[in-house]
């Protein structure tokens, strides 16, 4: 739902060697570590020989993994990276200058080697790329690797649902959230350590993806879907973003003196009435894809096939995405947290926000542009992280935010009493 950010301690080469690092302290990859950290200090161990004979023994199901891994018996080391911490190029969706994204670099491991199904008398990649080793405290090291990829990432807030906190408390009592495999083990064992398959995430979104969904899962209609990932896309795409709107089946909803009203998704930018049943009559709910059919059809005619492949695949995800995590199910048990949001709306005006930029933050922020200290004074009074990029520091700030936008194109369309 909301794009992840994870690169406010280490840039993205940074992160990637620490990482390698890591994963050579944790004992998480059979491979000599200067195959791993790619130098040219040698090592006396020959684990990744080892490596190379146990996928040979092992039969046509290891074979892709093998020629992937290995050429003419020597370890591609340039691969073996690009499997556990991705390309060296930092993708365009992560903001780099490269013409791919990271879904992308996944698929294209996943074409060369495909899926792997293990036995539990066959774990040969489970010997390889020891997941549970993310979670074991060597002698060497200061917390898990597990616990430090955590903290690294900074995730506070499920990037699923943007519902649940993500917090991790290290000492004595330490707790984590839960680590989804985006690309699930069960069927890309060999991915199971992969830094950008590893997604922070609360349990119920990660219950709910599973490995039966892995990200690509059979809907009602044995159509095989993807799923949003969140490094590289989220529900506020430019020019396609997805709103929380808030149906009302009477205008006591809009005071916060009922709860009289459904939360749904809607395609914001194809949103061109206003979704309010100024009669009193109950507005009937209809399905996520059929909200996205009708809205984005138009919005398709006209481009390039190429182009209009891409968007309809976002949407397809989108809805996936929306159904297979049940977040308007979910979202529909929040209707307290949006009453105290139209209560506060309705009560404090623009009186109140000038009133809080001129006293409290004027103080604080003295050379704030005016549309600067509107935002924060917004945020303030409504006690949420509205901006777009503070949206993952704590849970419904995105359910918030659309509420409001919400509210202010009320305020701007003529509604009859």
């Amino acid at each position: 739902m909301i794009r992840m950010r994870p690169f406010h301690k280490m840039s993205y080469s940074e992160l990637q060697n620490a990482y390698l690092q890591e994963l050579v302290a944790a004992k998480a990859v059979v491979f000599n570590d200067e195959d791993v950290l790619d130098t040219t200090k040698r090592s006396r161990k020959n684990k990744t020989s080892n490596t190379l004979k146990l996928l040979e023994m092992s039969g046509d199901k290891y074979k892709k993994l093998k020629n992937f891994l290995f050429s003419e018996g020597e370890i591609d080391r340039e691969k073996l990276r690009k499997l556990l911490v991705g390309p060296r190029n930092m993708p365009a969706s992560l903001g780099g200058d490269s013409a791919y994204d990271l879904r992308q670099y996944f698929e294209g491991i996943i074409e060369e080697v495909g899926i792997v199904e293990e036995s539990p008398e066959d774990k040969v990649c489970k010997k390889i790329f020891k997941y549970g080793a993310l979670n074991y405290k060597k002698s060497c090291q200061k917390e898990s690797t597990a616990y430090w990829l955590q903290r690294q990432l900074g995730v506070k807030v499920c990037p699923y649902c943007n519902r649940m906190y993500t917090t991790t408390l290290f000492g004595e009592d330490k707790i984590r959230p839960d680590f989804d495999h985006f690309y699930p083990e069960s069927k890309y064992p060999y991915l199971a350590v992969s830094l950008f398959n590893l997604i922070p995430s609360c349990s119920m979104c990660n219950k709910r993806k599973s490995d039966k969904a892995e990200v690509i899962y059979e809907n009602e209609e044995n159509k095989n879907l993807s799923i949003i990932y969140p490094y590289d896309e989220s529900f506020d795409e430019p020019q396609r973003g997805i709103s929380f709107r808030m149906i009302p089946e009477k205008k006591e909803v809009l005071m916060g003196q009922s709860d009289a009203f459904t939360i749904e998704l809607h395609p914001q930018k194809y949103s061109n009435q206003l979704e309010f049943n100024n009669t009193g009559g109950v507005i009937a709910k209809t399905d996520v894809k059929t909200r996205f059919e009708h809205k984005i059809k138009s919005y398709l005619v006209g481009k390039e096939k190429d182009a209009a492949e891409k968007e309809s695949q976002f949407w397809d995800r989108a809805e996936a995405s929306i159904e297979l995590l049940l977040i308007e199910e979910f979202y529909n048990e929040h209707k307290d947290e949006v009453r105290a949001l139209l209560r506060n709306h309705y009560q404090y005006n623009q009186d109140s926000i000038e009133l809080i930029m001129k006293t409290i933050l004027k103080v604080r922020h003295p050379y704030a542009a005016e549309q600067e200290m509107k935002l924060l004074a917004r945020d303030m009074l409504y006690f949420a992280f509205l901006q777009h990029g503070e949206w993952g520091k704590s849970p419904l700030n995105k359910l918030k935010s659309d509420i409001l936008d919400q509210l202010d194109e009320i305020e701007n369309t003529s509604i009859d009493s």
